[in-house]
């Protein structure tokens, strides 16, 4: 492992590599900070610029976008109250309540802080298990791969909030899509009616932009259509007491336990298939309300709150790689795009890519925890 990450290391770092990162995570955080332009959106729009690139800077482009558009969710959430990615919508809870009392910057630091914490977190427990998963992965079966698939399905009942029919009909709806096309055993088409278009199954790339970038300019041009011409514009105060546009050690200190919580959370749902990063804000957060001697606090302004939902959902960016790379298995939409990203530069997707290619690994590894430290400082510049 020791010398396959010094290999890893001397990809990693050369000025090409290095600047990709820089470039990539600002973006992200941009486009993060723009409601309906996610860094899933972003990451899907830029994938044939990584045609012409290597494997280990294309991935770092593209890792360091999604990274900083994570973070960068929070920042409409809690200035505007509009998340600017689904997985912010938790930190808007008490993050907007916040701004609204003059400590926007007190918000924004803790949302930094927890969510750099836990994404290094996540990155750490990928790059220390994923190996010995590989190795379990290769002596499963179909059996043990068509359990993991229906475990996947079978947490939508704990993500579908109040309405468990809404969840289980999305379900229905997302398999019949899977099942468009040419069947991979016996070559038998499915649901194509006639159509050579449909052979090639349902484009993923196509259908996160319908889903995801379509729906929220109808969303939001119905907002504008019906939004009353008399309503008053929202303003926010800045508060002129230093201590409320930082965040002090006491606070920190006090959230630490809440991010370590989160943390695991996001971690844990990151691995499993098909859940992805909003899951797990809400699950993080409602953890943490639990956990509080002052639960009557959240909602109103408690940073605590906001450190539960930024730790859990930016946890899942690492996580989400370990059944990518140990199953094959997407798990996220991010993760799903990057096996696209993968296919294009000629890797193999699942547990072998640890024996032909573990250098390419180990020089991802490495650029997932320099985007760290990225957006760590390119969060503290932007939010000025």
């Amino acid at each position: 492992m020791f010398e396959q990450f010094v290999v890893g290391f001397d990809l990693f770092f050369t000025f090409q590599y290095i600047m990709l990162i820089i470039l990539g995570v600002p973006m992200g955080i941009i486009l993060g900070a723009i409601p309906g332009l996610t860094g899933t959106m972003a990451i899907a729009l830029l994938l044939p610029l990584t045609f012409t690139l290597p494997v280990v800077p294309s991935i770092a482009l593209l890792m360091g976008i999604y990274k900083g558009g994570v973070y960068g969710g929070s920042i409409s959430a809690i200035l505007l109250r509009s998340p600017g990615t689904p997985e912010a919508a938790a930190t808007m809870f008490d993050g907007y309540p916040l701004a609204q009392q003059g400590k926007a910057g007190k918000a924004l630091k803790i949302a930094i802080y927890s969510s750099v914490m836990a994404d290094t977190f996540s990155d750490l427990v990928l790059i220390f298990s994923a190996g010995a998963l590989a190795t379990v992965t290769l002596k499963a079966s179909p059996v043990e791969y068509f359990s993991m698939l229906i475990l996947s399905l079978t947490i939508i009942g704990s993500t579908s909030g109040q309405s468990i029919i809404k969840g289980l009909i999305t379900a229905l709806i997302g398999l019949v899509f899977g099942f468009v096309g040419v069947d991979p055993l016996q070559g038998t088409e499915r649901f194509v009616f006639g159509s050579m278009e449909l052979s090639a199954g349902v484009g993923f790339l196509p259908l996160l932009i319908g889903l995801f970038a379509v729906s929220e300019v109808i969303v939001q041009t119905e907002k504008m259509v019906l939004k009353d011409s008399s309503e008053s514009r929202m303003t926010l105060k800045k508060s002129d007491n230093p201590d409320d546009n930082r965040v002090s050690w006491p606070e920190l200190r006090r959230c630490l336990k809440t991010i370590f919580r989160s943390s695991v959370i996001g971690t844990v749902i990151g691995a499993m298939p098909g859940v992805g990063p909003t899951a797990a804000a809400f699950i993080g957060y409602g953890a943490a309300q639990r956990a509080s001697k002052t639960p009557e606090k959240f909602g109103k302004g408690e940073i605590e709150g906001i450190a539960a939902a930024e730790a859990a959902n930016n946890a899942v960016c690492g996580s989400n790689l370990i059944p990518l790379l140990t199953l094959g298995i997407p798990g996220s939409l991010m993760a799903a795009i990057l096996i696209g990203a993968l296919l294009i530069q000629g890797l193999p997707i699942g547990p072998l890519i640890f024996e032909s290619h573990a250098p390419v690994v180990y020089g991802i590894y490495l650029s997932l925890l320099f985007a760290n430290f990225a957006n760590f400082f390119f969060a503290h510049l932007l939010i000025k």
